[in-house]
C-alpha cells in the first residue's frame, strides 16, 4: 500500500499544480490534520491497525480502495468509506458493487507508473521461470499443489507470505526495488485469485507487466484493457501451471506478449486519474485535529494469520511443549555428503517410491528397517547413528522427489556455513506445506511445519537428536523446528515445490 500511495502522490505531483504541495506521511491523520491538508488512506488497512482518531477527521479523508467484492478486505473498506469525504476504487467492479449499497464511489484507473519500471525495454537476463508473489489461503494453495507436476524442473520463485498484515521487510514478502527487479527477472508470473473474489489482482499484473513479465492468471470478472492471448494469458485454475510451464519454453511467444502488454501499459497516462484526485481534494474543507497529536504513531499490533498453508490449516500447538536447549555447534568441515533418512515402512507408504524418487539425483537412501510403530523420533536417531553424512535430508516412506530441489536445498547448506537447515514448499494432499519459515514466537502457538528438510547432522546432535518422549511421537518434526528457531538457528529457503510428501492416514 505504500508503494502504490507513492505512486499515486508522484503522479499528482507531476501535474506541477500551482499553490498545491503533496507530501507522503507515515503516521496518523491527525499528525497531519491542520485545516488544509486532505488524506489520501487505504481504508482497509489505515482504519483497522490506526490508534484511535476523532471522528470529525473523517471529513478530510478520501479513502483510496483497492480491494475487489468477495474479500473481508472490501467489506472492511466498505464500512468505513460512507464516513470518509470521497472514495476512489481502482476497480469499476469495487464502484459498481459500492453504488449498489448506496455509497458513491469514483474510479480511479491505474496505468504507466515509471517507478515500477525496471525494464524500459532493456535486454534483461531472465534467470526466473515462473515466480508467484502473493499471500497463503486454502484456495491459492490447492491450485499451486496442483500445479506442482506442471512447474517440477523448472526455476521457480514462489514467494508466499501468511494472508496477515506486514509491516516491514521479511524474507517472504518483498516491497520496492526488490520486487520489481525479481520480476524484471523473471518469464511468467502466476496469478491467483484470493478467497472468493474474481476481479483481476491489477497491481501485481500492472508490476509485472511493466518489468516485462508475462502474466499468466485464472480468469477474471475485469481485465480491463487487457486482450486475453494478446497481452495476457488467461487460463482455468487446473491448466495455471501447465500454461506457464508452455509460456517459459516458448520464447518467441513470450516475448510477443510481454511486448505488447507494455506497449499498452505505457499508454495508460496516469495524469487524468491524479488530475482528478486533485479536482476531489480541492472541493474537500479538511476539520483541523481538536488536540495535539502525538509525536509518532504506536506499531500497530500485530495479528498473526488464522490459517497456514500446513496439515490442518496449522493447528495450536501444546502450550505446554518446551524446545530443548541447542549445544554449541561446531564449524562445518569440508565434508558435505548428503543422504536421505526415510523412516516409518509399513507405517505410512511404500519405501520403494521414496528411494525410486531420490534414484535419479543419485541421492543414497538410508530406509529404518526395525519395528513398524516405533516411534519417528527413535527411528530417526537409529539411523542418525547408522549413517555418517554430514548433511541428512529428513522425509518419511512415501514421500517422494519432484526434481533437483532436494540438492539446490543442500549446496545452499554448503554455500552458507551459517545454515542449520533448509526447508521448501511441499505437496500435501490438495495444498502446500513447508511455507511458513520457522519463527519460534509462532511455533509456540501453531504447528504448521513437517518433515521435509534438510539438516546439518551437527544441529542435530546439538539437541541431543530427535525427540523421543511418547507424548510427542506426532510432534516430532515440529518440536525439532521449535528447538532450532528458539535456539537462533538458521534456516534458509528454496522457493520452489521440490517433494510431494505423503499424507497421514
Amino acid at each position: 500500500m505504500v508503494e502504490l500511495l507513492d505512486a499515486v502522490a508522484a503522479a499528482v505531483r507531476r501535474l506541477e499544480q500551482p499553490g498545491v504541495e503533496v507530501t507522503t506521511h507515515r503516521g496518523l491523520v491527525s499528525q497531519v490534520a491542520d485545516g488544509r491538508t486532505v488524506s489520501v488512506v487505504v481504508p482497509h488497512e489505515y482504519y483497522v491497525l490506526a490508534a484511535p482518531e476523532p471522528e470529525s477527521l473523517r471529513a478530510g479523508v478520501v479513502g483510496f480502495g483497492v480491494e475487489h467484492p468477495g474479500s473481508a478486505e472490501f467489506e472492511t473498506s466498505a464500512l468505513h468509506a460512507s464516513q470518509l469525504a470521497a472514495l476512489l476504487e481502482i476497480s469499476p467492479t469495487s464502484v459498481a458493487e459500492l453504488e449498489r449499497r448506496g455509497i458513491a464511489a469514483t474510479h480511479f484507473p491505474l496505468g504507466y507508473v515509471p517507478e515500477w519500471d525496471r525494464w524500459h525495454r532493456r535486454s534483461a537476463v531472465r534467470d526466473v521461470d515462473v515466480v508467484y508473489l502473493g499471500s497463503a489461503d486454502p484456495r491459492r494453495m490447492g491450485i499451486l499443489s496442483g500445479a506442482a507436476a506442471a512447474l517440477a524442473g523448472l526455476r521457480n520463485e514462489l514467494v508466499i507470505t501468511p494472508h496477515e498484515q506486514v509491516t516491514g521487510l521479511r524474507p517472504d514478502f518483498l516491497a520496492g526495488t526488490d520486487k520489481w527487479e525479481l520480476l524484471a527477472r523473471s518469464k511468467v508470473l502466476v496469478n491467483l485469485h484470493r478467497g472468493e473474489k474474481t476481479a483481476l489482482e491489477w497491481v501485481r499484473v500492472l508490476e509485472a507487466v511493466l518489468n516485462g513479465c508475462v502474466v499468466v492468471t485464472e480468469p477474471s470478472d475485469d481485465l480491463g484493457p487487457l486482450v486475453p492471448g494478446e497481452h495476457v494469458v488467461v487460463a482455468a485454475p487446473g491448466e495455471v501451471g501447465a500454461e506457464a510451464a508452455a509460456l517459459v519454453r516458448d520464447d518467441r511467444r513470450r516475448a510477443r506478449l510481454a511486448e505488447a502488454a507494455y506497449d499498452l501499459v505505457r499508454g495508460l497516462d496516469l495524469a487524468q486519474p491524479a488530475a482528478l484526485l486533485l479536482q476531489m481534494c480541492e472541493r474537500i474543507t479538511p476539520t483541523p485535529a481538536a488536540t495535539n497529536p502525538p509525536v509518532t504513531a504506536p506499531e500497530p499490533l500485530h495479528h498473526p494469520a488464522v490459517w497456514l498453508p500446513a496439515p490442518g490449516g496449522g493447528p495450536p500447538a501444546p502450550p505446554e511443549l518446551a524446545p530443548v536447549r541447542l549445544r554449541a555447534r561446531p564449524a562445518p568441515t569440508a565434508d558435505t555428503r548428503l543422504a536421505l533418512l526415510c523412516t516409518g515402512p509399513g507405517r505410512d507408504g511404500r519405501a520403494g517410491a521414496t528411494v525410486q524418487s531420490a534414484e535419479r539425483w543419485a541421492v543414497p537412501v538410508h530406509v529404518w528397517n526395525g519395528a513398524t510403530h516405533a516411534h519417528r523420533g527413535a527411528e530417526r536417531n537409529r539411523l542418525l547413528e547408522a549413517t555418517d553424512e554430514p548433511l541428512v535430508a529428513i522425509l518419511d516412506s512415501g514421500d517422494e522427489l519432484l526434481d533437483d530441489t532436494l540438492l539446490a536445498m543442500a549446496d545452499l547448506l554448503r554455500s552458507d556455513p551459517g545454515l542449520d537447515a533448509v526447508l521448501c514448499p511441499a505437496t500435501y494432499g490438495g495444498t502446500l506445506v513447508n511455507v511458513v519459515r520457522p519463527d519460534a514466537e509462532r511455533l509456540r502457538r501453531r504447528v504448521y511445519l513437517t518433515r521435509g528438510y534438510v539438516v546439518r547432522r551437527a544441529a542435530l546432535e546439538a539437541m541431543g537428536g530427535f525427540t523421543e518422549e511418547p507424548a510427542l511421537a506426532d510432534l516430532v518434526d515440529h518440536h525439532f523446528w521449535l528447538s532450532l528457531a528458539a535456539g537462533g538457528g538458521r534456516t534458509g529457503v528454496v522457493r520452489r515445490i521440490g517433494l510431494a510428501l505423503r499424507p497421514e492416514q
